[in-house]
């Protein structure tokens, strides 16, 4: 959360503090706190009212994650229509391998967001979004040679389209 706020969020949050407090007497005493930071405008505090607050996940990156996803959905059909035999360097390069929670966390957030809680993309909703390494450098690579690609090539991608993007 932002350390300042303006009065006009302090009183919204002042009023649903006020409200939660009468709503769940057990919290009254947190939701006590909450109101006295608020009240007295005490600045340094306000990170604390809302913890778990991540920063705002950018249009440019959902629209990154969205597109890899869609790739690699897409990759993992054709693989599956054509029933493709891969080696298993083929295989691992054919997989989503999520993102790293420590420097792509928007992206990790973001991905988990559209599968889990979304709905989208039901072929990854056992995958593990965390990743050791970093990706999203060789995510832009393979959306690189993607485009590349005519609409054609991309709705029937055969193996030759699929070598293109492994060699990315």
């Amino acid at each position: 959360m932002e350390n300042a706020l303006t009065e006009t969020e302090r009183r919204i949050l002042l009023n649903q503090y006020k409200i939660l407090s009468v709503l769940d007497p057990n919290g009254k005493d947190d939701y006590q706190e909450s109101i006295s930071i608020l009240e007295n405008g005490f600045e340094n505090e306000y990170e604390n009212l809302a913890p778990d607050l991540h920063p705002e996940v950018s249009l440019e990156i959902s629209e990154f994650v969205r597109h890899v996803l869609d790739v690699y959905d897409r990759i993992g059909r054709a693989i599956e229509k054509n029933n493709m035999e891969l080696s298993e360097s083929q295989r691992i390069h054919s997989l989503f391998h999520g993102f790293n929670s420590s420097s792509e966390d928007e992206c990790l957030r973001y991905a988990e967001f559209l599968v889990k809680e979304r709905g989208l993309f039901l072929r990854f909703q056992r995958a593990d979004f965390s990743a050791p390494g970093e990706h999203v450098g060789n995510y832009r690579k393979v959306l690189s040679c993607w485009e590349g690609l005519t609409e054609a090539q991309r709705e029937n991608l055969s193996f030759k389209e699929l070598q293109i993007l492994w060699e990315s």
